[in-house]
């Protein structure tokens, strides 16, 4: 008999939750006008919202585990933080993230990427089809299907890869082979040993003894017991070559007609020259003290106590550092940040200018993110990575949720919504029109262009709702038509 009981009282109460999910929905939206919006929670399991008019449905299951919505546009869906999958049908665009950034897939029209943490990389786009197993397996295929492959360190060939037009090798680092252009360079044994050849371009290296690079009346390159010594001359074939020699780390310059730099102990002390500009900047030592003298420039740092520099278009200041930090960008695009010990608090101001502000950010690790970035302003807390990577949509998406015991969101056109502990309570409101719930307390609706007014309390077990002249009372979630109320007639007091 016990078991029977337990059987049929979990059957009961799963009947029950399916009902609710599946046909209450459908009823209430039946029940009033067709514009009316469509919503039921049960808070944590369920929550489910409908808006006729935009065409925008969410579907939730258990706080922010469980996700998906879909509007004309696309549809998203999330199993928090495994998976999060979008599709825009508007952009032709898809985007999946499994484990972020374990795994990471995007596509565009016929070109898609895919990337496993960096050590396998896919992308197609059309004809063209290359693949990366990192750092063992590399294989490219062109738009006229031409395919290269290589298995390092065994050989291969590889296209495109690490600023190299090409690359061929054999039992690495026995023999490889790098060309760039119309330069190539033949290792064999790499690094020790390799030569250079192209039209006009000759050289050799013996590491770390001693090494030449030359093209014709265009540069020559030289050093001895490398990086200790060396003397490059480039641009030579012009009215502005250029000659870098040095003893490292004791001495280095940079020659030019028009400027000169030098330095001494690298990376502690430093003097550079720019007659052109009528810059000069002195580093003595770096980071701590530097002094320019130059038109429109002011300086003065004395690290770590004090900083502040000045130049056209920018403005930067410490204070104890890193205890505060201010950055001001006015050239071209404006952009002032504010900082305290560099992410524990951050303050960005961001437009085209002083007086339009497309972007605003304040961070309180890990207490708080508020943004507002064209017009359209959130609020979220607790944040807990968000500060460290602002500009990160998958974080945002597959993360963030997990822990924003609260967050808000206002859009341009002045719908705002609400969230306490994943809608424990939360709040919408669009115009004159709001609905708000505490679960399972009261729930309350107000549309005015429906002339529709409902509050219910505990879930629907006592309520009263009004649309127009219709009027409904919830007894045990039960609905009992009133029928209309006819003590109002639409007209104002003594008319």
């Amino acid at each position: 008999m016990k078991r029977f009981f337990s059987r049929n009282f979990l059957t009961t109460v799963f009947g029950v939750l399916f009902s609710l999910v599946c046909v209450f929905p459908a009823s209430q939206a039946r029940g009033g006008l067709p514009q009316e919006e469509t919503l039921f929670t049960l808070w944590p399991l369920i929550d489910y919202r409908h808006d006729p008019n935009s065409g925008y449905t969410r579907w939730g299951f258990l706080g922010p585990l469980f996700r998906h919505s879909s509007t004309l546009q696309g549809s998203d869906w999330a199993v928090r933080p495994l998976v999060f999958s979008k599709k825009d049908l508007s952009t032709d665009t898809r985007e999946i993230d499994i484990l972020y950034p374990l795994y990471t897939y995007r596509s565009k029209t016929q070109e898609s990427r895919s990337n496993f943490f960096q050590l396998y990389q896919h992308r197609q786009n059309g004809s063209e089809n290359d693949w990366t197993l990192f750092p063992f397996l590399f294989s490219t295929q062109s738009k006229e299907g031409e395919r290269d492959f290589a298995f390092f360190p065994f050989g291969g060939t590889i296209h495109r890869r690490f600023g190299k037009d090409r690359i061929d090798f054999t039992l690495f680092p026995f023999y490889s082979s790098t060309r760039t252009e119309d330069r190539r360079v033949t290792h064999s044994p790499w690094p020790f040993f390799a030569t250079i050849k192209g039209p006009g371009i000759s050289g050799y290296k013996l590491w770390p003894l001693y090494g030449e690079h030359l093209r014709n009346g265009v540069y020559e390159h030289r050093y001895w017991l490398w990086p200790f010594f060396y003397h490059y001359q480039d641009d030579l074939d012009t009215e502005a070559p250029r000659e870098r020699l040095g003893f490292f780390p004791f001495y280095m310059a940079d020659r030019k007609p028009d400027s000169d730099h030098t330095h001494f102990l690298w990376p502690l002390f430093s003097w550079k020259e720019d007659r052109e500009r009528m810059f000069k900047e002195s580093w003595t030592p770096w980071p701590l003290i530097r002094s320019v003298e130059a038109e429109g420039y002011e300086v003065s740092r004395f690290l770590p106590f004090y900083s502040d520099e000045q130049e056209p278009g920018f403005h930067k200041q410490w204070v104890l550092w890193p205890l505060y930090q201010r950055t001001e960008k006015t050239g071209g695009r404006y952009r002032k940040r504010d900082r305290v010990l560099f992410f524990l608090y951050s303050d960005l101001r961001q437009g085209s200018d002083r007086e339009h502000i497309r972007k605003e950010r304040v961070a309180l690790w890990p207490l708080f993110t508020w943004e507002k970035v064209d017009g359209v302003e959130r609020f979220y807390c607790l944040s807990l990575l968000e500060p460290f990577f602002p500009e990160n949509r998958s974080i945002d998406r597959s993360w963030g949720p997990l822990w924003r015991l609260y967050q808000s969101r206002t859009d341009a056109d002045g719908t705002r919504a609400r969230s306490f502990l994943w809608n424990l309570y939360w709040e919408v409101s669009r115009g004159d029109d709001t609905a708000y719930e505490l679960f399972p307390l009261f729930q309350v609706k107000k549309q005015v262009q429906q002339e529709l007014k409902e509050v219910k309390l505990l879930k629907g077990l006592l309520g009263f709702r009004t649309q127009g002249k219709e009027q409904t009372l919830y007894f045990l979630f039960i609905p009992i038509p009133l029928g209309k109320d006819t003590s109002f007639t639409g007209e104002e007091p003594g008319t």
